[in-house]
């Protein structure tokens, strides 16, 4: 899980997106994918504050959590 987060902040913080996401004319995208870039502005501005180890950090604990919260329920 931690390389696919750190990859994910990669790709998503990088220039080249940036550079697409900022291109976009949002009238020329059919309505359907609308949304779907709205998302991906708001997840690339996102992410764009939250240093790399950070979310790495962050997505390891938050993919263990379910696993460890069954674990305590049982043990209950």
């Amino acid at each position: 899980m931690g390389q696919l987060a750190e990859r994910t902040h990669t790709l998503m913080t990088g220039q080249t997106n940036a550079t697409l996401l900022q291109e976009v004319v949002i009238e020329e995208v059919p309505e359907a994918m609308r949304p779907t870039v709205h998302y991906l502005q708001k997840e690339s501005t996102r992410l764009n504050k939250i240093p790399r180890k950070l979310y790495t950090s962050y997505e390891k604990m938050a993919a263990k959590a379910p696993a460890l919260w069954q674990e305590a329920r049982q043990k209950k």
